[in-house]
Protein backbone atom coordinates (compact mmCIF):
# COMPACT_ATOMS: atom_id res chain seq x y z
CA UNK A 1 0.00 0.00 0.00
CA UNK A 2 1.22 3.46 -0.87
CA UNK A 3 -0.01 6.80 0.40
CA UNK A 4 -0.26 10.16 -1.32
CA UNK A 5 -0.86 13.20 0.90
CA UNK A 6 -2.35 16.11 -1.03
CA UNK A 7 -2.79 18.49 1.93
CA UNK A 8 -1.63 21.97 1.02
CA UNK A 9 -1.88 21.52 -2.75
CA UNK A 10 -4.04 23.68 -4.98
CA UNK A 11 -6.62 21.71 -6.95
CA UNK A 12 -4.70 21.76 -10.25
CA UNK A 13 -1.42 20.80 -8.57
CA UNK A 14 -3.18 18.05 -6.63
CA UNK A 15 -4.70 16.67 -9.83
CA UNK A 16 -1.24 16.50 -11.43
CA UNK A 17 0.25 14.78 -8.37
CA UNK A 18 -2.63 12.31 -8.24
CA UNK A 19 -2.37 11.56 -11.98
CA UNK A 20 1.36 10.82 -11.71
CA UNK A 21 0.95 8.82 -8.48
CA UNK A 22 -1.91 6.65 -9.69
CA UNK A 23 -0.21 5.82 -12.99
CA UNK A 24 3.03 4.99 -11.17
CA UNK A 25 1.11 2.71 -8.80
CA UNK A 26 -0.26 0.68 -11.69
CA UNK A 27 3.02 0.69 -13.61
CA UNK A 28 4.87 -0.52 -10.50
CA UNK A 29 2.43 -3.40 -10.13
CA UNK A 30 0.36 -2.25 -7.16
CA UNK A 31 -2.90 -3.97 -7.86
CA UNK A 32 -4.56 -3.92 -4.49
CA UNK A 33 -5.11 -0.40 -3.17
CA UNK A 34 -3.56 2.94 -2.30
CA UNK A 35 -4.56 5.63 0.17
CA UNK A 36 -4.95 9.23 -0.94
CA UNK A 37 -5.29 11.96 1.68
CA UNK A 38 -7.40 14.87 0.46
CA UNK A 39 -8.57 16.69 3.55
CA UNK A 40 -12.23 17.67 3.79
CA UNK A 41 -12.47 20.68 1.49
CA UNK A 42 -12.97 21.23 -2.23
CA UNK A 43 -10.48 18.52 -3.20
CA UNK A 44 -12.57 15.90 -1.42
CA UNK A 45 -15.53 16.93 -3.56
CA UNK A 46 -13.50 16.56 -6.77
CA UNK A 47 -11.67 13.36 -5.91
CA UNK A 48 -14.21 10.76 -7.05
CA UNK A 49 -14.55 12.60 -10.38
CA UNK A 50 -10.79 12.25 -10.83
CA UNK A 51 -10.97 8.52 -10.12
CA UNK A 52 -13.79 7.98 -12.62
CA UNK A 53 -11.33 8.86 -15.40
CA UNK A 54 -9.28 5.67 -14.91
CA UNK A 55 -10.52 2.28 -16.10
CA UNK A 56 -8.13 0.42 -13.76
CA UNK A 57 -9.72 1.87 -10.59
CA UNK A 58 -12.33 -0.56 -9.30
CA UNK A 59 -13.65 1.29 -6.25
CA UNK A 60 -13.11 4.37 -4.12
CA UNK A 61 -13.99 4.24 -0.39
CA UNK A 62 -13.79 7.09 2.12
CA UNK A 63 -11.41 6.45 5.01
CA UNK A 64 -13.16 5.69 8.29
CA UNK A 65 -11.50 8.65 9.98
CA UNK A 66 -12.32 10.94 7.05
CA UNK A 67 -10.03 13.23 5.10
CA UNK A 68 -9.07 10.72 2.43
CA UNK A 69 -9.88 7.65 0.39
CA UNK A 70 -8.79 4.10 -0.30
CA UNK A 71 -8.46 3.57 -4.04
CA UNK A 72 -8.89 -0.07 -5.11
CA UNK A 73 -7.57 -1.36 -8.42
CA UNK A 74 -8.78 -4.13 -10.69
CA UNK A 75 -6.55 -7.19 -10.65
CA UNK A 76 -4.02 -7.26 -13.44
CA UNK A 77 -4.83 -9.84 -16.06
CA UNK A 78 -2.04 -12.26 -16.87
Amino acid sequence: MSTLDLHGYRIQEAWQEFHTFINDEVTDGNRKYSVVITGNGEMKQEFEKWCNQYNFIREVRPLERGGGFKVFFFKKRT
